[in-house]
C-alpha cells in the first residue's frame, strides 16, 4: 500500500486551506472512468465500465442539451481531440445524435487556453480533463506530482483573465485508483436496467472549491458525489434537474461566503512565498472564515431563499456566471484519505 501526502502533491494541500475541501464526496459509480464521467454529464450511464459503446444516451437527455436550451454555453476540453471526431473522444463517444455545432463544443486544451485569453468567449460551463495525456492524467506510473503542476497551470490562467471574479471552479477525480479507504460508501441509489443491481456510491475521491467567493480552509462534510456538480449547474442557471438522483444530491452552496468581500486570487508559482511545491503558504487574512461544516446541505428543490442552517448561505440573487470544472482522470484515493485526516484534526496546529 502506498499513499502521497503533501510532499507528493503540495498544491493541492494548499488549495485546501486557501480555499475549500469536500470530505464526504463520492465518485457515484464503483466502476471505471466513463460511467462516473458520464453521471456528472447526463445524471445517469448506460454502462457499468469503459467497454463499448455501445450503449449510448441520447443527447437529449444530457446536461449539454440542457444547456442549450437556456441558452448557456458549454465546453468539454481534453487531450482527446487530437485523436479524432467526437466518435473517438470518450465519453462523448456514449452520447447519441449530437449535431455537428454541438460536436463543435468538444474542444482541445489549448482552446480553453485561448478562450481565457481572448476574455470574451469562454464558455458559461467548462469541463477541462485531463483524459488523452498520460503525462498529465496521474494514473500509475506516472507521476502524480506532474499532473498537480498542470492542473496548477490551468487555474493560474483563470485566476490571471477576466474571468476570475465571476467563476466557481471545482476540481475532483473521476474515481478512485486505490482499493481502501475507511469511509464505506453509502448507498443511496439504484441504476435501472443493470442486474444485479448496481448501486451508488463508489469511492470518496477530493473535491476542492476554488473561488472569489470561497470560504477560507473550509471542510464541508455534506454528502456529495458528482452528481452535486451537475445539480449545482442546473441551480445557478434555474433549470430542472435531470433526474430524481440529481434533484436529491446536496448542493456544495456551504463553501461560498457572499457576505465577504472579492477575494485576490492565490496564484500557486515556481519561487516566493506562493511556491507551488511547498506546503502551508501563506493564509489570506480570512482567519475569522476557518471552520468545518457538520450541516446536511438542503437540495435545490426544498431552498427558496437558497439559505441554509450554520452559516451555510447563498443568496437566489447571486449567480455565477462562468463554472469550470478540472476533473483528473484518477489518482490513489490515499491522497484524500491523509489529507482529510488532517485538515479535520486542525492543519495550521499540527505544522
Amino acid at each position: 500500500m502506498v499513499y502521497f501526502d503533501y510532499h507528493k502533491t503540495p498544491a493541492y494541500w494548499d488549495y485546501a486551506e486557501e480555499y475549500g475541501l469536500a470530505d464526504n464526496y463520492f465518485a457515484p459509480v464503483l466502476g471505471q472512468t466513463i460511467p462516473n464521467r458520464l453521471m456528472m454529464l447526463t445524471g445517469n450511464s448506460p454502462t457499468s465500465s469503459d467497454s463499448g459503446p455501445p450503449p449510448y444516451t441520447p443527447y437529449n437527455e444530457t446536461l449539454m442539451s440542457q444547456l442549450d436550451g437556456a441558452g448557456v454555453t458549454w465546453g468539454y476540453f481534453d487531450w482527446l481531440k487530437t485523436n479524432g471526431s467526437q466518435p473517438n473522444i470518450r465519453p462523448m463517444n456514449y452520447i447519441s445524435g449530437m449535431t455537428p455545432q454541438e460536436v463543435s463544443d468538444i474542444q482541445d486544451i489549448p482552446g480553453f487556453s485561448g478562450d481565457l485569453a481572448s476574455g470574451s468567449v469562454l464558455p458559461d460551463v467548462s469541463f477541462v480533463n485531463s483524459q488523452g495525456n498520460e503525462t498529465y492524467d496521474e494514473h500509475p506510473p506516472y507521476s502524480v506530482t506532474t499532473g498537480e503542476h498542470w492542473v496548477v497551470s490551468l487555474i493560474n490562467r483563470v485566476m490571471n483573465s477576466s474571468y476570475w471574479n465571476s467563476t466557481a471552479i471545482f476540481i475532483t477525480w473521476d474515481e478512485g485508483g486505490g482499493f481502501y479507504d475507511h469511509v464505506v460508501p453509502p448507498s443511496e441509489f439504484t441504476f435501472d436496467n443493470f442486474s444485479p443491481t448496481m448501486l451508488g456510491f463508489g469511492q470518496r475521491v477530493p473535491l476542492l472549491v476554488i473561488s472569489p467567493f470561497s470560504k477560507e480552509a473550509y471542510v464541508s462534510n455534506a454528502l456529495m458525489s458528482h452528481l452535486s456538480l451537475t445539480h449545482f449547474i442546473e441551480y445557478n442557471w434555474k433549470l430542472p434537474a435531470l433526474n430524481a438522483n440529481v434533484a436529491k444530491s446536496n448542493l456544495p452552496l456551504d463553501f461560498f461566503d457572499f457576505s465577504q468581500p472579492l477575494r485576490p486570487p492565490v496564484i500557486l508559482g515556481i519561487s516566493g512565498a506562493y511556491y507551488m511545491s511547498t506546503y502551508p503558504v501563506p493564509l489570506q487574512p480570512l482567519s475569522s472564515k476557518i471552520g468545518t461544516s457538520t450541516t446536511t446541505l438542503t437540495t435545490a428543490s426544498t431552498v427558496s431563499s437558497a439559505s441554509t442552517s450554520s452559516g451555510n448561505s447563498a443568496t437566489s440573487s447571486v449567480s455565477w456566471n462562468y463554472v469550470a470544472i478540472v476533473e483528473i482522470s484518477a489518482t490513489l484515493l490515499l491522497v484524500a484519505g491523509s489529507l482529510f485526516w488532517l485538515r479535520k484534526k486542525g492543519a495550521r496546529a499540527m505544522r
